[in-house]
């Protein structure tokens, strides 16, 4: 898995590269509501294909980085808590147990997001999962069944990149699925959002570039000789009058 997962890319892809209806494959029976707009069309854009431009973004992000800070960057667990709720094991001797029956329930404290990957440990067994959907009151879904019985004894870490590594990953990966897939056959009616995403994607970068946002935990390698942490502005130097270190803009 790279710096963003599937689920992260489907959020931010253009809703004329996901479903609109909500029947199942088959279309023997009907799928669920929420589905629409928030799933893929595979016809179209494979999982597989994701991967690939996750990969492709995650590149990008590494080599303009790299300048500045040790790539790849690695995941850090942010936030532990507690299950308020036993998480049960769905009976396979049960016809109608589903895994949409397992929910882990936290305190509201600190809530988690869709797309956050988490990692439940008790009694030596660990199981790590994609949180899939928010149910409201502390209560969330997840994308694969828990195949283990954790009680309210587990820990329940969220482990994730710096901010906002995962956002800027997201929206290369959307961006370049959207106008692959979607843009270069619209015309003449040209939309702008793979552009948008793209230029939000690189002012993150050149926030980062330039001192305005610190990747916390992340070792600085700027002024490689120079202990870097008495620097207040450690970007490299550029052949400009100002010393602009930016990207080019999205034209």
């Amino acid at each position: 898995m790279g710096y963003s997962n599937i689920i992260n890319v489907q959020n931010i892809l253009a809703q004329s590269l996901t479903t609109g209806t909500n029947e199942t494959p088959g279309g023997s029976t009907p799928g669920s509501l929420i589905e629409i707009g928030r799933v893929l069309k595979t016809n179209l854009v494979t999982e597989d294909i994701v991967d690939q431009y996750i990969q492709w973004a995650d590149n990008q992000i590494d080599g303009v980085l790299g300048s500045i800070y040790n790539v790849p960057f690695c995941k850090r667990a942010d936030f532990e808590t507690k299950l308020l709720a036993n998480i049960p094991i769905p009976d396979p001797y049960d016809p109608y147990a589903t895994p949409e029956e397992q929910f882990i329930i936290i305190d509201k404290a600190c809530s988690f997001n869709v797309g956050d990957e988490i990692v439940l440990i008790e009694n030596g067994h660990e199981e790590t999962h994609v949180i899939y959907e928010s149910l409201g009151n502390g209560m969330y879904a997840v994308e694969d069944e828990i195949a283990y019985g954790f009680t309210t004894a587990a820990r329940l870490l969220r482990v994730t990149f710096v901010y906002p590594i995962t956002l800027i990953s997201s929206r290369l990966a959307a961006a370049n699925i959207y106008e692959k897939y979607f843009a270069a056959q619209t015309a003449p009616q040209q939309s702008d959002y793979g552009k948008i995403q793209k230029q939000l994607a690189t002012n993150d970068l050149n926030n980062i570039l330039n001192g305005r946002i610190v990747l916390r935990s992340e070792h600085k390698i700027g002024y490689r000789f120079v202990n870097s942490e008495l620097k207040s502005k450690y970007h490299l130097p550029s052949s400009n009058i100002d010393g602009n270190t930016n990207l080019p803009d999205i034209v």
